[in-house]
């Protein structure tokens, strides 16, 4: 139990450091501090290669790994890029527990899967026009837009994923 809290100090103590970073310094920063706190246990975890870094700060699962990526992709498929685009997002924020997702991150995560969209930017603006909209911009930080799913979104995506027909 002591490891544990020792682990939780720490993390907040990197967290507190990098809190005023931009995103993109936030993401290099977080993985070379847990490279260096955690070494071969962070390897291990396969925190070292992630593309995101969560919008909140990083603590430690209190349960079981939650579904992968993968497993939604298997769920759902796709097949334009606005719905790739919200399928990233439901899976940055509800399942990794991102507050907001950027462009960049988006990005990233469908680029790892191959299912790359040739325009984020574009594929959340599809979104964003549909009534009600599934996914809206909240800022910018730098170059990169930053973004939310809405409870439409939310509500389409765990539809599609159940195979259910998405109406409101």
């Amino acid at each position: 139990m002591q490891k544990l809290d020792d682990a939780k100090c720490l993390l907040r103590a990197i967290n507190s450091s990098i809190s005023g970073y931009d995103p993109v310094l936030k993401e290099k920063a977080t993985d070379i501090l847990l490279k260096k706190a955690f070494g071969s246990l962070f390897e291990h975890t396969g925190r070292s290669h992630r593309s995101n870094v969560p919008s909140e700060p990083f603590l430690p699962a209190a349960g079981p790994p939650g579904p992968t990526f993968e497993t939604f992709i298997g769920q759902w498929f796709p097949k334009i890029q606005s719905e790739r685009t919200l399928l990233c997002a439901y899976y940055l924020q509800r399942v990794l527990g991102y507050k907001i997702v950027t462009g960049n991150q988006l990005n990233k995560k469908l680029k790892k899967h191959g299912l790359g969209a040739t325009n984020v930017t574009v594929a959340v603006k599809e979104n964003e026009k549909l009534r009600p909209p599934r996914m809206r911009r909240v800022g910018k930080s730098g170059k990169n837009n930053q973004y939310v799913i809405t409870n439409a979104g939310i509500i389409y995506v765990e539809g599609e994923l159940r195979g259910i027909e998405y109406r409101l």
